[in-house]
């Protein structure tokens, strides 16, 4: 067998600086190393990835191109088959790359592929070894650039690596609207991915694309989602786009306040499945392995319903009764948040508060309680919400500066203020970055701010925006 490595037994090292490009590190057996960096902007690199750890379930394909033979074997003793995904299924998109793959006389323990722009590679996939081939999918991937990619393969004592190959992606929607990307301070950021989606208000709507989208830190198009409107006027679109714990799958929420089915669609976009038996509407949130939860708008009162779990299969868990815990008859829950290290979620209801809640419906605290003056202090008005460490983030809508990300520590005494790119009624969130960065989008535009209050990159959009997200890699959640 050709191309033997070192041992992969333990976690891999991180990545390392060569040539100007950060290269990520080889994954452990047991458990995932750290993964690089992106490149420079000269290399135009896109986010590195952490090792491969656990697998989740591998997700069943039912497409007969998958069943195609791998080909014969080449001198490094691999046997090697890729197709974008637009080219396996309708649903596929041409920025998605599928990896099928044998190794002669290999029974791995751990596998994982290397791929970037160019043959230092830079990012990395963690293999699933129950999957049938070991099927593997590449996402983050640029439109319309070659990428390099090899197969490092782990028997437990020796590791083993294929020869290059390559993978030339299609095109994106040329009528994706990100109008404006500015850099101000390249240094200060971590390259990664920003997911979210487009809504609209206008009446009819009949022309509006629903559109779910990932786009990296160059303001490439790397995943989207698209569908035509349902029905002309109100709310129409995608007010949420999460991806799943296991990171398998992209969950959509819908804007509108009438609720409506949740979609799922699988990362490598060769699945999509609608849950038409619920009413969801405006969050959605991964809460682990292949469980989410989302704002329930099933009861009478819609909006005031509060929160339910749903598993793949489409089993539903209410979770939390906002008339029953509050005594809210009348209200709109906008936005949800779950911590997994605290195991609860963050719920925001507009114009009443942000509450705490386990995962059994317990309210563990209100903020309006915690905070001088109750929830007349941020205005009364707020969506999207973040509970950190050590406090809480929250969206003001309307205070009396404009639309505002505010940081209130968990006593309740206002920490920071963060000015929103665009004073806005609607939606609107702010994430703190694993960097100590802060992300604010409402609007039709998004900033990263610094520590300092400086703006180190900003995004505009000819559409109006949903939530978003960043993370720096798109097969593992960031801590």
């Amino acid at each position: 067998m050709g191309g033997a490595t070192s041992s992969a037994n333990t976690g891999g090292a991180g990545g390392t600086d060569t040539g100007g490009t950060d290269t990520g590190g080889a994954a452990g057996a047991d458990s995932g190393g750290a993964g690089g960096n992106t490149g420079s902007s000269t290399t135009e690199g896109t986010g590195g990835v952490g090792g491969a750890g656990p697998a989740p379930v591998c997700p069943e394909r039912t497409s007969t191109a998958l069943s195609e033979p791998l080909g014969t074997v080449g001198a490094d003793g691999f046997s090697v088959w890729t197709k974008l995904a637009s080219e396996i299924e309708t649903t596929g998109i041409p920025t998605v790359g599928i990896v099928r793959w044998a190794a002669e006389d290999v029974i791995p323990t751990e596998a994982h592929i290397e791929f970037g722009l160019d043959s230092s590679y830079g990012m990395i996939a963690p293999v699933n070894l129950d999957c049938p081939d070991f099927r593997t999918a590449l996402v983050g991937l640029k439109p319309e650039r070659t990428y390099h990619y090899r197969i490092v393969a782990s028997d437990g004592s020796t590791s083993y690596a294929s020869d290059d190959h390559t993978l030339l992606t299609g095109p994106a929607p040329a009528d994706f609207p990100l109008t404006e990307l500015e850099v101000s301070l390249p240094e200060e950021l971590e390259r990664g991915y920003f997911i979210g989606s487009f809504w609209t208000v206008a009446t009819p709507a009949t022309t509006f694309t629903w559109t779910a989208y990932i786009v990296d830190s160059d303001g490439d198009l790397v995943w989207w989602h698209t569908a035509l409107p349902e029905s002309p006027g109100g709310e129409e679109g995608y007010a949420r786009v999460r991806l799943s714990a296991d990171n398998q799958d992209v969950w959509i929420v819908r804007v509108r306040n009438g609720g409506g089915p949740l979609i799922r669609v699988g990362i490598d976009t060769l699945e999509a499945q609608t849950y038409d038996d619920v009413a969801a509407s405006h969050d959605i949130v991964a809460v682990t392995g292949q469980t989410m939860a989302y704002l329930d708008y099933s009861s009478p009162g819609r909006d005031c319903t509060g929160f339910s779990e749903i598993d793949k299969d489409g089993t539903t868990r209410p979770i939390f009764d906002i008339e029953a815990a509050l005594g809210l008859t009348s209200c709109h829950a906008n936005s949800l948040q779950y911590v997994p290290g605290q195991d609860v979620y963050a719920l925001s209801i507009h114009q009443d508060d942000v509450v705490v809640v386990d995962r059994e419906g317990q309210v563990d605290w209100r903020l309006a309680e915690k905070v001088s003056g109750g929830n007349a202090s941020w205005g009364a008005h707020q969506h999207g919400v973040q509970l950190l460490d050590d406090g809480i983030l929250i969206f003001a809508n309307e205070t009396e500066q404009g639309s505002q990300a505010l940081e209130f520590a968990l006593d309740g005494s206002l920490r920071r203020s963060i000015p929103a790119p665009v004073d806005f009624r609607f939606l609107g969130n702010a994430q703190r970055l694993p960097d100590g960065n802060t992300l604010v989008g409402s609007g039709y535009s998004m900033h990263v701010v610094t520590p300092a209050d400086e703006v180190a990159l900003e995004m505009t959009f000819n559409s109006t925006l949903g939530y978003l997200e960043f993370r720096s890699s798109l097969y593992e959640a960031d801590e």
